[in-house]
């Protein structure tokens, strides 16, 4: 069974980008463009890995972030941003992100 990557971000280009470039070296993903969907798809199947966008249409990543990880504490996310806010770095962190990248990837 291939490992199943959730990618969470508002950009349709970004989403579309990483999916392809993730399946093509062999990893299943699902994606989604609001913090909700990315929520509900998480809670419909676990995924192995979350790239989560911090700035999401209803919620933010970090909101998010700690949703995901309520619901499974092991799970890692990835955190991906355009903004450099070293508050919301630690803030990730504090919530037990994985790592915190930035745009473009």
């Amino acid at each position: 069974m291939k490992p199943l990557i959730l990618v969470i971000d508002d950009e349709e280009a970004i989403r579309l980008f990483l999916a392809a470039t993730l399946e093509d070296e062999g990893y299943e993903v699902m994606t989604a463009a609001t913090g909700g969907d990315g929520l509900a798809a998480a809670a419909a199947r676990t995924p192995d890995l979350v790239l989560l966008d911090l700035m999401l249409p209803d919620m933010s990543g970090i909101q998010v972030l700690g949703g995901l990880k309520t619901a499974v504490p092991h799970l890692c996310v990835v955190m991906i941003t355009a903004y450099r806010e070293t508050d919301t770095a630690v803030q990730a962190m504090k919530l037990d992100a994985f790592d915190y990248v930035n745009k473009p990837i």
